[in-house]
């Protein structure tokens, strides 16, 4: 699976992600200063899934219809770059289908949902 960072994914989280091997860019190496409609509209027209700190993604999803490959929203503390990249490295090396999920991180919990076709 592709992945397309919101801004608010530090760019050291990125680029460790890719030294891991996964296929990620973050929005702002495209165009910066977009607003989370034009980062879900290109995340659509590139069928890249979206991973954010940004809770009003999932109000485009269920509220507008978009339909993107996947979410990913992180819901918790971000206390360092080493502490996003843990969690975020964890959920995309699980041997999972993230393929139409809308997926929250907790702080302690995973929350899978499946999205519409």
């Amino acid at each position: 699976m592709k992945w397309l960072a919101d801004e608010n994914i530090p760019i050291k989280v990125v680029n460790k992600l890719r030294q891991e091997g996964f296929d990620i860019i973050r929005i702002d190496e495209i165009k910066p200063g977009l607003s989370d409609k034009q980062v879900i509209e290109i995340a659509v027209k590139t069928s890249l899934a979206v991973i954010t700190f940004d809770k009003d993604f999932g109000k485009l999803i269920y509220r507008e219809g978009y339909k993107v490959e996947a979410v990913v929203l992180l819901r918790f503390s971000p206390k360092g770059v080493d502490v996003i990249f843990q969690r975020v490295k964890s959920l995309l090396s699980k041997d999972m289908n993230l393929k139409n999920c809308f997926v929250v991180v907790g702080e302690k919990k995973l929350r899978v949902r499946r999205l519409r076709p």
